[in-house]
């Protein structure tokens, strides 16, 4: 019996989603993003040799050294792969408001999009491998269950902006 039905946006055709067969570990709800190696790879780079570090500031992006130090300023196109870059919770946030986590070998997992317009499109095939779902909120309160965690919690914890993870039984 389907339960849930959404819209989702898949990898482009050089970053195809790869069939995988993984368990759902948890849910984050304002998630911050790491950016994949894959991304700082073929995005970030390029776009902090366009534009240098105002790329960084443009995406909403931090680079942090390897004591957790903020280095964005320092940060060029040559250097750029000696940092962890990542982007906080918030409105912009790659990840949207929602993360479902399901560990696997691709780095692949579900997540909502600051860019909703994408999914009124026929072509949907626009992301870097992970699955953008249309409704993220409520396909979160169909698996943690609406009794334990109904929508009105979920809402809540969004509206927050901190980041909080349930832990899937």
């Amino acid at each position: 019996q389907q339960k849930f039905h959404s819209n989702v946006i898949v990898g482009k055709p050089a970053r195809p989603t790869p069939s995988i067969s993984s368990p759902m570990t948890n849910i984050v709800f304002n998630p911050p993003w790491g950016v994949p190696p894959t991304i700082l790879k073929n995005d970030v780079g390029s776009g902090l040799a366009r534009r240098g570090s105002s790329y960084l500031a443009r995406k909403g992006l931090r680079a942090y050294d390897s004591r957790g130090r903020d280095v964005t300023s320092q940060v060029n196109a040559s250097n750029y792969r000696k940092y962890f870059i990542s982007q906080p919770p918030g409105a912009g946030n790659a990840l949207g408001e929602v993360k479902f986590n399901m560990p696997n070998g691709e780095a692949i997992y579900i997540h909502d999009t600051p860019h909703r317009e994408a999914f009124k499109n026929s072509y949907r095939a626009l992301s870097s491998g992970c699955v953008r779902t249309e409704n993220p909120k409520e396909f979160a309160e169909i698996i943690l269950g609406t009794d334990s965690f109904p929508m009105s919690r979920i809402k809540e914890i969004v509206s927050t902006r901190k980041t909080y993870s349930k832990v899937l039984d």
